[in-house]
């Protein structure tokens, strides 16, 4: 009997032992990304950018989180293997823009074997009526991220961020974002073709303004006092016609955000932020800000990704014009 359980402790021993490095492992392996380890004492607001710029003026002292629920919430979107999202920034009552966009670039789930989740963003309309149409709209096409608070132009730096967490929270398999607006053409086809080259990590690139200036002119409507940016100029930051980040900054976005008191300008808030994330976005000629530029009447560059028309009924325009001669790119 003596002999028998030598082995028998022995094997319980091992056991015992086994378990303690595994519990030791899981107690002291953080599963947090190094690249999501933020807080107060590592960010430096004191030299930021490449211009080394003091932005402790932006600096929170408590950790901000956004406690907005979403109303409608397609977070099926993002579930398989999903290699892009678009997220096209929209209002409630810019319904013409959304059909616009679901009739063209909307039908389109794959190119080239990879995959293509496309949703819109927005607040909550200011009257019941509204949203009973918006919910039943998104009831229809199951591609609305509603969020609970009232939309409007001043909101944009939130509901920019709002999509950031989301996307963080749900697309954990996503490789691209593109943040974009409803009256924006994008070609996906060269829009992949770009991305299948692009890097997988610390990507940003679109239309890059450098040097974009602060107007202190009270009748512009992007302007901003000394109080609020006491700096002539901006740090590099993309227009917000259409932006395209790699998963993992959206993630540093989104984690720095929480730091970071919200600019009321959301394109130059989240030039701010690449600031201070040390990120580098790039310029990219295939984005451009006035579709006379890019397009004539019947046909646009070849080569271009994303085009500000202005207006949903000019891309409406431009769309059935191609389409009346099959023909979407020039010579």
């Amino acid at each position: 009997m003596a002999n028998l359980q030598k082995p028998i402790l022995s094997i319980l021993l091992l056991v015992s032992a086994t378990l303690t490095v595994v519990i030791i492992t899981l107690l002291t392996v953080d599963e947090t990304p190094v690249s999501r380890l933020y807080t107060l004492d590592n960010l430096n607001f004191t030299h930021s950018g490449e211009h080394g710029l003091n932005l402790t003026f932006l600096k929170l002292e408590n950790k901000n989180k956004f406690s907005f629920r979403y109303i409608e919430n397609p977070s099926h979107k993002c579930h398989g293997t999903a290699f892009l999202l678009i997220m096209t920034v929209s209002a409630p009552a810019n319904v013409q823009a959304r059909t616009v966009i679901r009739e063209s670039r909307g039908k389109i789930k794959r190119i080239s074997e990879r995959e293509i989740g496309q949703i819109f963003v927005m607040g909550m309309p200011d009257n019941n009526n509204d949203l009973g149409r918006l919910r039943s709209e998104s009831t229809s096409y199951k591609d609305i991220l509603l969020i609970d608070f009232t939309d409007g132009y001043r909101m944009l730096t939130l509901k920019s961020m709002i999509m950031f967490e989301w996307f963080t929270e749900y697309c954990q398999n996503v490789q691209y974002m593109v943040k974009t607006d409803d009256d924006i053409l994008i070609i996906l086809q060269n829009l992949i073709s770009f991305l299948k080259s692009a890097p997988s990590t610390g990507f940003a690139s679109g239309f890059l303004r450098q040097n974009g200036k602060a107007w202190r002119n009270t009748k512009v409507k992007n302007r901003a006092s000394i109080t609020q940016w006491p700096y002539p100029m901006y740090p590099p930051y993309l227009a917000g016609l259409a932006i395209v980040l790699s998963r993992d900054v959206v993630i540093r976005i989104h984690d720095i955000s929480m730091y970071v008191k919200m600019y009321h300008i959301e394109d130059v808030h989240i030039g701010i932020l690449f600031a201070l994330l040390g990120i580098t976005p790039q310029h990219s000629t295939r984005f451009e800000i006035e579709e006379i530029k890019a397009c004539d009447k019947l046909c646009c560059r070849g080569d271009m990704i994303a085009i500000h028309f202005g207006r949903a009924e000019k891309l409406q325009q431009h769309l059935k014009d191609i389409k009346f001669v099959n023909k979407t790119n020039c010579v």
